[in-house]
């Protein structure tokens, strides 16, 4: 069950209470609004008693002029809001394509370390292959020399 929120408001010096569901503060503001209006007609007439139904008119016109005023603020916001929307769309669409752009290039630096790893192995082994193979000639070219001296001394 609801609970009802009663309060007593003062509007137009007269005191009015009032029952709502809506809080208190809520209750307050609102007819403190009503209030001001109220006396802002007051204001502006300056010679004798202003009708009360001729109040009440200016009074709801006023109202509805605030509200017209605060529905165009909403419209404009809620443009300003979707424009913003579409650049957040967008902007995410580009940053999902730059990470995509990234992965791959990402990926294409991998290859490339691994092939470079694998062109350094390679060469590695080429250059053992020629020590080796240098050292062996070595050996022979020793081991030819060394017959060579013994076929000289013999």
């Amino acid at each position: 069950m609801v609970q009802m929120n009663r309060i007593k408001v003062v509007i137009d010096n007269v005191v009015y209470e009032l029952s709502s569901s809506e809080p208190v503060e809520h209750i307050q503001t609102v007819a403190n609004y009503i209030d001001r209006k109220i006396k802002n007609i007051y204001s502006v007439k300056s010679e004798g008693a202003i009708n009360p139904s001729l109040r009440t008119l200016f009074v709801s016109l006023n109202i509805a002029d605030d509200l017209f005023k605060e529905k165009e603020k909403v419209k404009v916001l809620e443009r300003e809001a979707s424009g913003t929307r579409k650049e957040l769309v967008a902007a995410k669409e580009k940053n999902e394509q730059i990470e995509k752009d990234f992965a791959a290039i990402k990926k294409e630096l991998e290859q490339a370390k691994a092939e470079l790893r694998n062109a350094k192995k390679d060469r590695d082994e080429r250059n053992m292959r020629r020590q080796k193979n240098a050292q062996a000639n070595q050996a022979a070219q020793a081991t030819q020399v060394t017959q060579v001296t013994q076929e000289t001394i013999t």
